[in-house]
C-alpha cells in the first residue's frame, strides 16, 4: 500500500523532528497534555514526552496495520479493505502530526488554540474515515466490531454503510461549528457529535441480525 508506506515516512520524519526538538528544549519545560471539556488545560508534562507522544502512536498503529494480514483470521477481508486500512492510516497520521505541530509552536511561544485544532482535524479525519467505512470487510481490528457485525457479512455491510454516512455528517458539523461557536463549548460538542455516530451505528446491527434471525425462523418454520 503506496499510502501506509506513505504514513510510515511521516511517522519516521516525525520520530526524528521530536528528537531534534528534544536537544534544544530549555530545561525543566513542560507542555499541556490534556484540556478538560471547557478547553481549558488541566495537565502538564514533561516537553520531552510530550514530544515523544505523537511518533510513538504513529509507530505503534502502523506497526499493527502492518500486520494486520497476519494477525486477522479473515486474511482475504483485510486485502479488500485495503482503502479503508489506508485511509484509517492516514487519519491517525495527521491527528497526531497536528499534535506535534502544535507542541513545535508552543516550545517556541506561539499560543495555540488547541482545542479548535484538534476539533477541525477529528471533524476533518471523521469525514476522510466515513468515506472509506462503507467499503471495509468483516475483521476484528477495523470498523464497529459488535459481535452481530462479526457474525453476518450483510449486517456488517448495512451498518458500515450507516456508520460511515454518520461519520461524515459528525465530521461536517464538527468542522462549521469549530468555526462558529466558542472554544469553551466544543468539548462537550465533540462529545456530542461523535457519540452518537458510534452509539447508533451498534444499536443498527443489533437490530439488522435480529431481523436476519427472525427472517431465518421463518423460513425455517415453512420449510417444515
Amino acid at each position: 500500500m503506496k499510502l501506509l508506506k506513505l504514513c510510515w515516512g511521516i511517522a519516521i520524519i516525525s520520530l526524528f523532528t521530536s528528537l531534534y526538538m528534544i536537544n534544544y528544549l530549555p530545561d525543566a519545560l513542560q507542555l499541556p497534555i490534556h484540556w478538560n471539556i471547557d478547553g481549558e488545560v488541566d495537565r502538564y508534562a514533561d516537553a520531552s514526552l510530550a514530544f515523544l507522544f505523537p511518533p510513538a502512536v504513529m509507530i505503534f498503529i502502523l506497526s499493527i496495520i502492518s500486520v494486520l494480514s497476519k494477525l486477522d483470521p479473515r486474511k482475504k477481508n483485510i486485502q479488500l479493505s485495503h482503502k479503508s486500512i489506508a485511509a484509517f492510516s492516514l487519519s491517525i497520521t495527521l491527528l497526531m502530526v497536528t499534535i506535534e505541530a502544535s507542541y513545535i509552536a508552543m516550545a517556541n511561544g506561539i499560543k495555540v488554540p488547541m482545542m479548535m485544532v484538534v476539533g477541525l482535524t477529528v471533524g476533518i479525519l471523521l469525514m476522510i474515515t466515513g468515506n472509506y467505512l462503507g467499503k471495509t470487510r468483516s475483521n476484528f481490528f477495523i470498523g464497529i466490531r459488535t459481535p452481530w457485525t462479526l457474525s453476518s457479512d450483510a449486517v456488517w455491510q448495512k451498518t458500515h454503510r450507516l456508520a460511515g454516512k454518520l461519520f461524515m455528517i459528525a465530521g461536517l458539523v464538527i468542522v462549521i461549528c469549530c468555526l462558529l461557536i466558542p472554544l469553551s463549548n466544543l468539548g462537550i460538542l465533540i462529545i456530542l457529535t461523535v457519540l452518537p455516530s458510534v452509539l447508533i451505528p451498534c444499536i443498527y446491527s443489533w437490530w439488522l441480525w435480529k431481523e436476519q434471525q427472525n427472517d431465518d425462523q421463518s423460513n425455517n418454520e415453512e420449510f417444515k
